[in-house]
């Protein structure tokens, strides 16, 4: 059967990306099954022919150059035209230029929403760091963007306009998921860094209320740069041993860590907050806070200063 803009019904609750888009496929000169699909509109858009499509194309059902609705997959990239396609198989009954994406809502500017979109299914054993099981970000651009669906599972019905993404209809799904602090396993000692990050501890705190929660604290001996800044925010990603730490913090108040670290000769920044939701790629930072103060430098090892003094 094919997908139909009457028989298609998303599944707003699960993670999806897809779109019926009318164009003709071109390949390129050496790759049947790469090359660019040339939209009603004359937007150009890179283009891969998934397995279904090429079986299909050899059963005569579609041909290349010739008008066609395919039901594909829109990614997103850095480079223009910052969107791909993923050809899955043409759709006799094609609805104007229409996509549906459920995701995790992971970056917030000024006129769009870049959505993390996963696999519903689990990867087989042995497959979990295969390329074809991990998420990807697809970009949404939408007239009334709201700050606070960060990090909230939301859907989006677009129509794909001037070679873009754009929501006519978006709304939330499911809001973060709170974390579960008696199952974190984290140690509450020192633990393994790279080298922007000297130390990392976890302590526990009980409030008033008798509630406990983790509070990490990392040190830093090198100033990260943020990854963004939106309304005098700062957001850092900073890594350690195979996690990644997010926090943000307000741009005047990180200027004064930065002023204070560049006139120290050695200097430790210290980030705290408590340990928030997990990401994809670690967990983020809660309230957190920042400090810098003076550091005591890393000893010499023998062998370095038997070589200065003989020089």
């Amino acid at each position: 059967m094919s997908l139909s803009e009457s028989q298609f019904q998303p599944l707003k609750d699960k993670f999806q990306c897809i779109a019926f888009l009318e164009g003709s496929y071109f390949p390129s000169a050496d790759n049947l099954r790469q090359g660019i699909l040339v939209l009603a509109d004359g937007i150009i858009l890179p283009a891969y022919l998934d397995k279904q499509a090429i079986a299909l194309r050899g059963m005569g059902k579609w041909k290349e150059g010739e008008i066609t609705c395919f039901n594909c997959y829109p990614h997103s990239s850095l480079q223009p035209p910052y969107y791909f396609l993923h050809l899955n198989r043409p759709s006799p009954n094609c609805p104007a230029a229409t996509a549906h994406v459920s995701g995790v809502v992971r970056q917030v500017d000024e006129d769009s929403y870049l959505v993390l979109v996963h696999r519903n299914e689990k990867p087989p054993s042995g497959q979990e760091k295969s390329p074809r099981w991990k998420a990807f970000p697809v970009r949404v651009y939408h007239s009334k963007v709201n700050p606070s669906w960060l990090n909230h599972f939301c859907y989006f019905e677009c129509r794909f306009q001037q070679g873009r993404l754009e929501a006519i209809q978006a709304e939330v799904i499911r809001q973060p998921l709170k974390p579960k602090s008696k199952k974190q396993h984290f140690a509450p000692a020192p633990v393994g860094v790279a080298s922007n990050v000297v130390q990392s501890t976890v302590q526990k705190k009980t409030t008033m209320n008798s509630a406990t929660r983790l509070e990490v604290t990392i040190k830093m001996n090198q100033i990260p740069k943020p990854e963004a800044t939106k309304d005098g925010t700062h957001f850092f990603k900073v890594q350690y041993d195979e996690r990644v730490i997010s926090f943000s913090a307000k741009q005047k108040t990180w200027q004064k860590i930065v002023k204070s670290a560049e006139s120290m000769d050695y200097f430790i920044i210290a980030v705290s907050g408590g340990m928030g939701p997990n990401t994809d790629e670690g967990f983020e930072l809660l309230n957190a806070s920042a400090q810098c103060f003076q550091g005591k430098p890393p000893k010499e090892s023998k062998e370095a200063t038997q070589t200065s003094v003989e020089s």
